[in-house]
């Protein structure tokens, strides 16, 4: 097993890999940070090798405050019951505090920005798709949805795949 620090030079080959994947870390760096992971994760993928990453989108914690579905207000329930469930305040805005501090997370991306940063990386072909489905095979089903009660990973994650130019 490897242990890399994310915001660091990887003591990796280039062009080593055919595939990267990342799921709810990349916005426990800075963005700087992220950047440098990015890069260097381009930098060890051959020519055509894709990165997948999953992260939690702005949006969700948006929509959580302002215009608030069904499917939002089942994850504030379980976002409540599992993690605040001793908190003063239940309300959509405890839960973002909580997202921030909780996880340590550095910068929530919104899909602009995820892209941004995936395009300065030198990533081509960059594009959303759904928790565990992909165009490729080998990056179907990686996504970890047993860690939260059904649909609620789906609602609360982003994912973008790029490609590494031939």
């Amino acid at each position: 097993m490897l242990y890399l620090d994310a915001t660091e030079a990887f003591p990796i080959d280039s062009n080593s890999f055919d595939y990267v994947f990342s799921e709810h870390m990349i916005e426990h760096v800075p963005v700087r940070g992220a950047l440098n992971m990015l890069v260097e994760c381009h930098r060890i993928l051959k020519p055509g090798g894709r990165i997948r990453i999953s992260t939690p989108p702005l949006e969700f914690l948006l929509d959580l405050l302002v215009r608030p579905t069904a499917e939002h207000l089942r994850y504030a329930d379980y976002h409540y019951a599992e993690f605040l469930s001793d908190a003063p305040l239940k309300v959509p805005a405890a839960i973002l505090n909580d997202y921030y501090r909780a996880w340590g997370h550095q910068f929530v991306y919104d899909r602009q920005s995820l892209e941004d940063v995936l395009q300065r990386a030198g990533f081509t072909q960059i594009e959303e798709f759904p928790i565990n489905v992909s165009k490729d095979d080998h990056l179907c089903g990686l996504e970890n949805v047993g860690r939260m009660p059904e649909g609620l990973l789906a609602l609360s994650t982003m994912t973008f795949e790029g490609v590494k130019p031939a």
